[in-house]
């Protein structure tokens, strides 16, 4: 993880950022100033970045979420990003293997499988309590069945739809706001980037609009959110004269049907982390692993009220969009 994240601020959104300084009148700016110690080499590998708060910049409140205004910033930014992303490809060829593939082939069969039965099987338990009918208790215990099979699948990359460099780990606490005022994003800044990923552009979208927006315009503004990236992503694409595989707005939501998978993914196991209030038991450890700890802990994560209250309409809605099928 640690050479990918340095690759990404080395090499690979430096010539991103090159891409709208050469072809546009725009210059985004996708990540914080990267700094190298001067002299001798460092003996321990390091990633030292600027610190973004002095230039007035922070993370929004994850347990409270996204108001419509920040969520639009975020989506312009990840549509200039994701536009570039695709037009790299044209300029500067494929992506290494490891960022065409990241985790999700056969030969990382069995840590998927680990995976997901270390989150299903308290999932499976605590979601009895989640008012559902006994027809979507039943599909949903089958789909979460076949998640390594869907896994393996979702990563695979279709050339004859558009890929994007996915920022892979794309929640609020990996983007920071610079405000104008009360109701306006000046800027949006993106940090951490362990988890890069070249596919298809579900994987960010779906992510960000599962897990960060206010409940209150979650659900109810997610075809508009998606219409609104779209139209960032198609202009963004022109601008840089981009003249492959740009899909309509018909298209997008066949392809997001198609890759839905990331929608109960994150709904899943990403929103109950963001939920969670400040808690000393929310260590990697617990969150990933096997251990009567972090079974218990994952089950509270579960049953944390704030997180039931969603998910307990937001699995109808994924059964009733045909996300989960």
């Amino acid at each position: 993880m640690f050479d990918a994240e340095l690759d990404m601020y080395d090499h690979l959104i430096p010539e991103l950022e090159d891409l709208y300084a050469k072809n546009t009148s725009i210059s985004p700016k996708f990540k914080p100033v990267h700094l190298k110690f001067p002299g001798k080499p460092v003996k321990s590998d390091y990633i030292l970045l600027e610190d973004l708060r002095k230039k007035g910049y922070r993370n929004a409140d994850r347990t409270q979420g996204l108001e419509q205004f920040e969520v639009e910033a975020v989506l312009k930014k990840l549509a200039q990003w994701h536009a570039a992303s695709a037009k790299r490809v044209v300029e500067l060829g494929e992506y290494e293997k490891d960022i065409r593939e990241s985790y999700f082939t056969t030969e990382h069969q069995k840590l998927l499988d680990e995976f997901n039965i270390n989150f299903c099987m308290p999932f499976l338990e605590c979601m009895q309590q989640y008012n559902l009918e006994p027809g979507q208790l039943v599909l949903i215990s089958d789909y979460t069945s076949q998640l390594t099979d869907l896994n393996i699948e979702f990563g695979k990359n279709d050339p004859l739809e558009l890929s994007v460099l996915n920022h892979g780990d794309f929640w609020c606490n990996n983007f920071m706001f610079k405000y104008k005022n009360a109701s306006e994003v000046e800027d949006v800044c993106f940090v951490d980037f362990q988890l890069p990923k070249y596919g298809t552009p579900a994987q960010d979208l779906l992510c960000i609009l599962m897990t960060s927006p206010k409940f209150s315009i979650k659900l109810d503004k997610f075809d508009y959110f998606i219409e609104y990236y779209h139209q960032q992503l198609v202009e963004h694409l022109t601008m840089l004269n981009y003249n492959r595989n740009a899909p309509t707005l018909s298209k997008f939501h066949a392809h997001l049907h198609r890759y839905s998978l990331w929608a109960f993914i994150c709904a899943q196991r990403m929103l109950p982390i963001v939920l969670l209030p400040p808690d000393v038991g929310s260590h990697i450890g617990n969150v990933m692993g096997n251990s009567e700890e972090a079974i218990a802990f994952k089950r509270k994560m579960f049953l944390l009220p704030a997180y039931v209250d969603q998910i307990k309409v937001i699995l109808p809605w994924l059964i009733n969009r045909g996300y989960i099928r």
